[in-house]
């Protein structure tokens, strides 16, 4: 992606606004214009940002500048009051110049219908724009959009492919519906040790329901050997986190254990309580 002077990765995740990007030499630069500080890990903003030399900057074509006052008039931020005409108007300005963000946050307008009249197809338009840049949020976007026919006509190879691309980009959701497509044989042909591989990645990052179809994978011996402890570890995980199927099969696996099972369960503190007995 090329800017006039990009902010850096860094800045955008302080901003919560994306998980990667293309990392400049003008980075630095620009974030002192902007005034943020720099920390080992992270770009923090400041209390106070020179609203003015924002503006100067949005105004002379700097995409980032543009993008944040999108962004102030959208959610009515620092002292803006929220306007969706002006948003809209910085927001495709930064998105018409390559800033993937803003093309993220544009699209996302025109699929919510916030501020603009709903549009699908332009929801697409700018999704894609992102998609193409490496941005795992605009694939999954796009992947969403394929499977459901929203903006485009449903296509459910072109569902796998942008989701393979976020999934390969470490976006967990795109991981989980990857594996769903995998194991249902739509838009993709059926593997089970696709469905396996993509339901661990995804659990990995906290998917609930990954976590329990991982278990119940390893508890039936699916694209993997039998393990019942490997299996009682994800359902373990995915109950605490409140999914009811993965707290009713930990509570029938633990009946059915073997004494050596057991052992091990507890070994990995998976038994520190026995939920059958309660």
């Amino acid at each position: 992606m090329k800017l006039k002077s990009v902010a850096t990765f860094n800045l955008l995740i302080a901003l919560g606004v994306v998980s990667a990007m293309t990392v400049s030499t003008d980075a630095l630069a620009l974030s002192s214009k902007l005034g943020v500080s720099t920390g080992s890990k992270a770009i923090q903003l400041q209390e106070t940002v020179d609203e003015d030399m924002l503006k100067t900057l949005a105004e002379g074509g700097e995409p980032m500048a543009q993008y944040l006052m999108g962004r102030r008039y959208r959610d009515g931020e620092d002292g803006h009051a929220r306007n969706y005409e002006l948003a809209l108007e910085w927001y495709i300005k930064a998105a018409n110049n390559g800033f993937a963000p803003a093309q993220i946050d544009l699209g996302q307008l025109f699929a919510d219908g916030e501020g603009v009249e709903k549009n699908m197809s332009k929801a697409v338009k700018w999704f894609k724009k992102a998609a193409e840049q490496g941005y795992a949020t605009a694939q999954f976007n796009m992947g969403n959009m394929y499977r459901q026919g929203e903006g485009v006509k449903q296509d459910l190879e072109k569902s796998a492919y942008w989701y393979e691309k976020a999934a390969n980009n470490g976006f967990a959701h795109a991981q989980f519906n990857l594996a769903l497509m995998y194991y249902y044989g739509k838009g993709v042909k059926k593997d089970d040790k696709k469905v396996l591989y993509w339901y661990e990645r995804a659990a990995n990052q906290g998917v609930t329901r990954a976590q329990y179809l991982l278990g119940a994978m390893h508890e039936a011996g699916v694209a993997t050997p039998r393990n019942v402890v490997e299996a009682l570890h994800w359902y373990s995980k995915a109950s605490d986190a409140g999914d009811a199927d993965a707290y009713r099969a930990m509570n029938e696996l633990v009946t059915v254990l073997s004494e050596e099972e057991r052992d091990q369960a507890k070994s990995r503190g998976l038994l520190a309580v026995d939920l059958a007995t309660q």
